[in-house]
C-alpha cells in the first residue's frame, strides 16, 4: 500500500473536464462561458456590461494561467542550476519589487482579515496550530523560515517561544529592512538576505527545523535537491514546509508521492509538483508526519501539503 494514498486528491469529473478544455476553474464559470457571445450582442444594456466584463476577466485571467502553464512544461525539460533562486532567473519573483508587492499584499489581506477567497487564511492558522507542538516536542533551538516574506508568523511564534530562536531568509534587502522594522523588537527574532546556500554554508545547526511555506512550488526540482543537500550538511534535525498542491494541468492527474526518486510535473500558472519525500529521502531525511489542507481557495482541487520529516 502507498504510504502516501491520503494525500490523494479529489474531485469531480466537471472539474477534470473544465482543466482539459481550458475553462475557468471558478465555480461560476459556465454560465460566464454560456453567455459570453450573448453579453456580447445585448452588451448595450448597463447590466449586461457588467457581466460581459467578468467574462473577459475570466477569459483573459485563465489564458494567462494556461501560458505559464505551457511555460512550466517547457522549463521542466531543461537543467537548471542552483541560480534558479536568482531574480534573474525564470523561476518565482521576477524581481526585487514583485517581492515586496507581494509582501504589501499579504500584510494587506492579515489587516483586512482575508477578505477574499484564496489560501491564506488556512495557511496562517494552520502554521499557528501544527507548528507550536512541533516545537514544544522536538525542543526546536533555531527555527528558519527560507521565503518567510511577511514575518507575521514568525513574529507571532517567536512571542510564544522566547527560548527559540526564529531566522527569516529571503533574498531581497529590502525585505529584510521592512521586516526588520515591523518586528525587529522582538528579541528572538532575526532577519536575513541574500542567497540562502551561501547561509547554510556559513552556519552550522543541530537540533532544528528548516521551514518554509508557499515557496517550493514556484522553484526546480534541481534546486530544491541542492537546498535539501545544504540543509543537511548545515545539520538541521528536521525540514518541514506547507506548500501549495493542486491537479496538474500537465498530466491532468493527482501526484503519487513516493519515497523512490520520481520526475516533477506542472501544476498551473507556474507552479509545480515535486516528489517531496523521495528528495528529502535522496538527502537523508524521511517523512515522520503528512497531510492536506483544505482551504478557501475558489478552485475545487487547491490544497495546502504539509510535511515534516527527520533526519535518518
Amino acid at each position: 500500500m502507498n504510504s502516501y494514498s491520503h494525500l490523494k486528491i479529489q474531485v469531480s469529473k466537471e472539474f477534470y473536464k473544465k482543466i482539459k478544455l481550458g475553462y475557468p476553474l471558478n465555480k461560476l464559470s459556465r454560465f460566464y462561458i454560456h453567455f459570453y457571445f450573448i453579453t456580447k450582442f445585448l452588451s448595450g444594456f448597463k447590466i449586461i456590461r457588467k457581466i460581459a466584463r467578468q467574462i473577459i476577466y475570466f477569459y483573459q485571467y485563465n489564458n494567462t494561467v494556461n501560458r505559464k502553464t505551457l511555460r512550466s512544461i517547457e522549463l521542466l525539460k531543461k537543467k537548471h542550476s542552483v541560480k534558479a533562486n536568482d531574480f534573474n532567473s525564470e523561476f518565482g519573483y521576477e524581481d526585487e519589487f514583485e517581492e515586496i508587492q507581494s509582501l504589501v499584499s499579504y500584510a494587506k489581506q492579515l489587516k483586512d482579515n482575508f477578505p477574499g477567497q484564496s489560501e491564506s487564511k488556512q495557511l496562517y492558522s494552520s502554521i499557528e496550530e501544527i507548528y507550536p507542538s512541533i516545537i514544544n516536542k522536538y525542543k526546536i533551538n533555531n527555527f528558519i523560515n527560507f521565503g518567510s516574506l511577511y514575518s507575521h508568523i514568525d513574529s507571532e511564534l517567536a512571542k510564544k517561544f522566547p527560548q527559540t530562536n526564529f531566522i527569516c531568509a529571503n533574498r531581497s534587502t529590502y525585505t529584510k529592512i521592512i521586516n526588520n522594522k515591523m518586528f525587529g523588537h522582538i528579541k528572538n527574532i532575526t532577519f536575513v538576505d541574500g542567497d540562502v546556500l551561501d547561509f547554510l554554508e556559513n552556519n552550522k545547526f543541530d537540533n532544528d527545523l528548516f521551514f518554509s511555506a508557499r515557496t517550493y512550488d514556484l522553484l526546480p526540482k534541481e534546486f530544491i535537491e541542492t537546498l535539501f543537500q545544504s540543509v543537511y550538511r548545515s545539520g538541521f534535525k528536521y525540514i518541514s514546509f506547507i506548500d501549495i498542491i493542486g491537479i496538474s494541468h500537465q498530466t491532468m492527474e493527482c501526484y503519487n508521492f513516493s519515497d523512490d526518486d520520481k520526475p516533477s510535473v506542472a501544476y498551473r500558472g507556474g507552479m509545480y509538483l515535486h516528489n517531496y519525500p523521495g528528495i528529502l529521502r535522496k538527502f537523508g531525511y524521511r517523512v515522520v508526519e503528512s497531510k492536506l489542507i483544505k482551504t478557501d481557495h475558489p478552485h475545487e482541487d487547491f490544497r495546502l501539503l504539509y510535511m515534516l520529516a527527520e533526519r535518518i
